[in-house]
């Protein structure tokens, strides 16, 4: 048996099939027969005929009624349909239809077409006015300054008394954050210097690191985005180029409403959406730290402090009078980048970004919208609660797993909706709204906030005039992904309900996934997607939306009985807004959702880590950078690909080699280091760099269990794809937990076992690291880790004599770091000037606290003298603190116990206050190792005086800075 293409030799049929199969994808596709003599009817075809002959049939249609059938069969013959009509199975699905009848829905535009509830509505407003006066009381005590309470109660009263709140509100804020809204000024991007390509390799790499240095602290993104190459780089278009296209794209003005619209079922309850605002609900709706401000400048970290009850009187004058001053609709559009090296500007994503206050109230309507009204079960974007991504990219693969197993046939179109976002119209909005029974305040609410928007456009440092917004939905507005999803939930309503692929389970078939404007089509039949196509086109032409054929696709899987196989057939082609879309070959591969597809199922995973790996190494920054970007940017953003694509462990295995053998090339870490000390969490000593062979598996597992929970309409072995098993562990804190107990069974780690009870003692390896050079934060982790050389080191593995491994120095003592760093004479010095440091640290603490301070008292006892560090007092009291940096071979609070112990007496306490004149006296051991481990008790003896966090922060810096002086004198 030889292959024809290769001329491979199999000893038996099904070797060569396999081979073909695997090797020769496209000419085993090829050969794959699915040409039927006598074309059976579908069951989906059927029922679109039986439909199609009903309408005609109540439309007057007799004489030429097989001629039209025939005309939109699509292909099939007069013959056929004759034959089909003669069956007792179609006359009875046109028997029932003719029963049925046809009973279209109209509009019900009125607001009392279902019931009345002003009652209702009185009652909610009752009830914001009493939470309004009883804010107005509390807001009225702050005072003047710095709230400016005033105008926020003048505001209260002039909504109470049905007047206008807008103009004591504005200059509340202006009072408040000293600014008017709007007048931001952007820094302007200045000229370039055109001295990017001057002087030598070395030069321009300094000017670079610095270039980069400067944006990381503005904006870390922005910086890493540049390092690794995501397509950040802007195009050659100017701001009038700009202007002129997303101007002309916004200012249209939007097409009035063409379609029916559903009748009112039920209206919305007032109460679920303007009750009075809870503490929980605008504490937890604040918008992140970090995100952008608005055109006002107001950035969140301001917003969060302004008191609760100011916030909630602004947000129910809101409410109340049911509009927002139009300064808060005045918003700037950020153009990012879809592609790298943008040629037109059509191919930048806008970004919209309001006030801050405007995006916090937003996010609470749009979280209460929510919760009273339930999207199409085909719309899976940006629900609160509902992993959208996650659960279509497993029903979309478990789909074409169940087409290709059962050997269904199957036609899949993907659509993408032309500038959707930005193009769809405010009346359609209004009209779904009013259709899905929202109460006429909500309306008007909506409707005042899409007619009076604006935006100006930020591009290369500069701002572009004044945009009115005609339609279209400001993507960066909490409120906008509900809005576009009620649009598309209308569209998804037309779509024939007889129409979709059947999964096996009794009536469920799907004929839609949507994920916000992304949409794939799901038919059984070629006819049947062409009445999925002509439904999508009406519903998105009402909505003022149109499809892009250029970027949609089909795909067409028909079964071979003979065979037993299941053939991507590129022959079938449909039409889009009157243009052809692509179909797909077996050899095809596209990406929904951002997991790598093929015509049959998800396909192997294949992120360019090795790629960004090399461009992490080759950019001028610090290490302790490097290791952010990949423990932060790099990996992260492989693991929506990996968790839902198809990855083998040998893949995951790779890459965590790669990204190991990076990370000790940085930090200089020896091969022996152990693999737990670079994976393990912060809290457990380690550098927290994710272990991709173990996570990944963890997480497709918990991922998948999280979405089988909402599955009930396939089969669960359907879910989509082989997930990786990993045995013997059972969850994702098992998995951690076997990393540092790995760590800690080391002897290089034994020393790190109590780093998880004190923040300070690892924070310095993430956010303090930012303070740290390059150098120094290398050295910190080579002496934190142990792997500093030393004799002993040195010999691990190695035979030899135990006197040859004695110190260098003469010590009749074993040569490892710890004793060169805590014992050997001659570092004594360095042991003193490290003590000593940290003892100046809490002195100038103690001073700036106002605390009275005594160095080293000489305390005479019956037999000897002591001298403890410190003598702090405030108050009544007085306190003997003593500093020791240890090496941990007991447990650090035992060890601290002993120090406490030395001073905890009563000869040395009534000493004390004899020399302070303080009545009560109490003893504090100050204890941290030579690695930079605290003592938990001496922190929590320390919390006493409120030093602050990042005292002890700067005491594990400078014990860690004088351990490893210590160790470099001495080999010097």
């Amino acid at each position: 048996h030889v292959c024809e293409v290769c001329d491979r030799a199999f000893s038996s049929v099904t070797g060569l099939g396999l081979h073909r199969k695997r090797a020769h994808p496209v000419q085993f596709n090829q050969g794959i027969v699915v040409d039927r003599v006598k074309r059976r009817w579908s069951p989906e075809e059927m029922e679109l005929l039986a439909d199609w002959e009903a309408r005609l049939t109540r439309e007057g249609c007799r004489g030429d009624l097989i001629r039209r059938l025939v005309g939109l069969s699509g292909g099939r013959t007069m013959d056929s349909i004759k034959g089909v009509r003669k069956t007792g199975e179609y006359k009875r699905l046109v028997a029932a239809r003719m029963a049925r009848g046809d009973s279209p829905i109209r509009v019900q535009s009125e607001d009392h077409a279902v019931g009345s509830a002003s009652s209702a509505e009185a009652r909610w407003e009752e009830e914001l006015r009493t939470i309004l006066r009883q804010d107005m009381e509390v807001v009225s005590r702050l005072g003047p300054a710095p709230w400016a309470a005033g105008y926020l109660v003048e505001a209260g009263e002039a909504v109470l008394a049905s007047r206008d709140p807008t103009g004591p509100l504005v200059q509340w804020w202006t009072e408040v954050f000293m600014r008017e809204l709007g007048s931001t000024p952007i820094p302007s991007e200045g000229e370039r210097r055109g001295q990017d390509e001057l002087g030598t390799s070395r030069q321009r790499r300094r000017r670079l690191f610095g270039e980069i240095q400067r944006l990381w602290k503005t904006d870390r993104r922005a910086a890493v985005s540049r390092i690794l190459g995501g397509g950040t780089d802007l195009g050659p278009q100017s701001l009038g180029d700009m202007e002129e296209y997303w101007a002309a794209l916004f200012e249209v003005e939007s097409s009035p409403w063409q379609g029916e619209t559903e009748q009112v079922v039920e209206r919305w309850a007032m109460g679920d959406i303007f009750s009075p605002l809870t503490a929980d609900e605008i504490t937890g709706s604040m918008p992140a730290a970090g995100t952008c401000a608005g055109p006002d400048g107001i950035e969140p970290g301001e917003w969060v402090r302004v008191p609760l009850a100011a916030k909630r009187i602004l947000f129910h004058c809101f409410m109340m009078w049911g509009e927002v001053p139009s300064q808060l609709l005045e918003a700037e559009t950020s153009l990012i980048p879809k592609t790298a090296g943008p040629a037109s500007p059509g191919e930048y994503r806008p970004i919209t970004v309001a006030s801050v206050i405007l995006r916090h109230y937003h996010k609470i309507l749009a979280r209460r919208l929510g919760q009273v009204y339930s999207h199409s079960p085909n719309q899976r974007g940006f629900i609160s609660g509902m992993d959208g991504v996650g659960e279509n990219v497993v029903r979309f693969n478990a789909i074409l797993q169940k087409a290709r197993k059962s050997r269904r046939s199957i036609v899949v179109l993907s659509l993408d909706v032309a500038k959707a976002f930005d193009t769809v119209s405010h009346e359609a909005i209004l009209s779904v709204l009013r259709a899905k029974g929202a109460p006429l305040h909500l309306r008007k609410y909506i409707q005042s906030c899409l007619r009076r928007s604006s935006l100006r456009l930020k591009w290369r440092g500069q701002r572009s005039r004044l945009i009115r917004v005609a339609r279209g939905v400001r993507q960066g507005d909490p409120l906008s992904p509900f809005l576009f999803n009620m649009v598309m939930d209308h569209v998804l309503s037309g779509l024939p309900e007889r129409v979709g692929f059947w999964t096996g389970v009794s009536g469920v078939r799907f004929n839609a996934l949507a994920y916000a404007d992304d949409l794939l089509l799901f038919a059984s039949s070629e006819i049947g997607m062409r009445s999925l196509i002509s439904a999508v086109e009406s519903g998105l032409a009402q909505c003022g939306l149109k499809v892009n054929p250029a970027k949609s696709w089909s795909l067409c899987l028909n079964p071979s009985g003979r065979q037993k196989l299941i053939k991507v057939d590129s022959e079938v082609r449909f039409q889009v807004a009157g243009s052809g879309v692509r179909a797909l070959g077996i050899a095809d591969g596209f990406k929904y959702l951002g997991v790598p597809f093929g015509p049959l199922g998800v396909q192997k995973a294949e992120p360019e880590i090795e790629a960004a790996l090399y461009r992490v190494h080759r950019a001028p920054i610090k290490p302790q950078q490097r290791l952010e970007i990949v423990r932060e940017f790099l990996l992260p953003a492989t693991y929506h690909e990996l968790v839902l694509g198809q990855v083998r462990r040998e893949d995951l295995h790779r890459w965590d080699v790669r990204v190991r053998g990076c990370v000790r090339h940085w930090l200089r870490l020896q091969h022996d280091v152990p693999n737990s000390y670079i994976h393990a969490p912060f809290k457990y000593g380690g550098l927290a760099v994710p272990e991709l062979s173990r996570m990944v598996p963890m997480w497709r597992r918990v991922r998948r269990e999280r979405i089988m929970q909402r599955w009930e309409d396939m089969e669960a072995e359907e879910i989509g794809g082989e997930v990786v098993e990993v045995t013997g562990l059972g969850s994702i804190e098992e998995v951690r937990r076997g990393q540092w107990e790995d760590l800690y069974g080391r002897v290089d780690g034994r020393d790190l076992r109590e780093s998880a009870k004190v923040k300070a003692s690892y924070s310095w390896k993430g956010e303090g690291a930012r303070s740290l050079s390059g150098r120094e934060y290398v050295q910190f982790v080579r002496l934190h880790a142990g792997c500093l050389p030393s004799l002993m080191r040195a010999a691990r593995g190695r035979g030899g004599q135990r006197g040859a491994l004695w110190c260098r120095a003469g010590c009749p003592r074993a040569e490892t770091v710890g004793h060169v760093v805590q014992v050997c004479p001659l570092t004594m010095g360095g042991r003193i000037l490290r003590h000593h440091a940290v003892v100046g640290l809490l002195v100038k603490a103690f001073e700036i606290r106002r605390y009275g301070v005594y160095q080293e008292v000489s305390i005479a006892l019956r037999e000897t003298r002591v001298r403890p560090d410190l003598v702090v007092t405030k108050g009544n009291k007085a306190w003997i603190l003593d500093v020791q940096v240890v090496s941990p071979g007991d447990e650090l609070n035992v060890i601290n116990a002993r120090k406490k112990g030395k001073y905890h007496t009563r000869e040395i306490h009534n000493a004390v206050r004899e020399l302070t004149g303080k009545i009560e006296v109490d003893t504090v051991a100050i204890t941290i190792s030579w690695k930079g481990i605290w003592s938990s008790q001496s922190v929590r003896d320390l919390r006493e005086f409120k030093l602050g966090k990042r005292i002890l922060e700067w005491i594990v810096e400078r014990v860690l800075r004088g351990s490893h002086m210590n160790w470099s004198r001495w080999n010097k």
